[in-house]
């Protein structure tokens, strides 16, 4: 599983794309303004944040809350 973040339907369809080529599950963290979720310092889509490699499920319930 992969979280990306993008504003761009283009570019996600390509990400999508690009990360089902290397072999992971793409998930949505949502535009541009969510990428700090997944990149920054703190991010509660971090693996330091979720504490712990989720699978596909719990990387959507995130997302999600």
């Amino acid at each position: 599983m992969l979280f990306y973040a993008t504003d761009d339907n283009t570019a996600a369809t390509t990400a999508e794309r690009l990360i089902r080529a290397a072999g992971f599950d793409p998930v949505s963290a949502g535009g541009v303004g969510d990428a700090g979720r997944i990149e920054g310092p703190g991010g509660d889509l971090q693996e330091f944040a979720l504490g712990e490699l989720v699978d596909l499920e719990k990387a959507r319930a995130a997302v999600a809350a």
